[in-house]
């Protein structure tokens, strides 16, 4: 059976330091996006998907932040499927561009923020 958390101290390895969590949920994606990036450097790749999937991430505040910065991160990848535009992290950098391919607030994270 694998491990489905990742540990406060795998996430702080991954992040080279302290986790600060943005405020702005777009930064938050990209930071959600970053860690998954470092952490499959030394994370097998099973127990990073099953973390995703069912698992934690860290202590309660980093989880927490964790699971929302995901489900808006789904939330963008359908609607820019939809659209034919750049999904994960390359669609979080296109929003930070300011280039939106729809209408902002007809995301997810835009509702929740507001």
């Amino acid at each position: 059976m694998v491990d489905t958390d990742i540990t406060q101290a795998e996430l702080e390895r991954a992040m080279g330091g302290p986790i600060r969590w943005p405020s702005c949920p777009i930064k938050c994606m990209a930071l959600a996006c970053f860690l998954n990036d470092r952490l499959s450097a030394f994370v097998d790749p099973e127990r990073l998907r099953m973390a995703w999937l069912m698992g934690s991430f860290g202590n309660s505040e980093t989880d927490t932040k964790f699971q929302a910065a995901s489900r808006w991160l789904a939330d963008l990848n359908g609607r820019h499927r939809a659209l034919d535009a750049p999904q994960g992290m390359y669609g979080v950098m296109q929003i930070l561009r300011g280039d939106w391919p729809t209408d902002k607030r007809d995301y997810r994270f835009a509702k929740e923020a507001a």
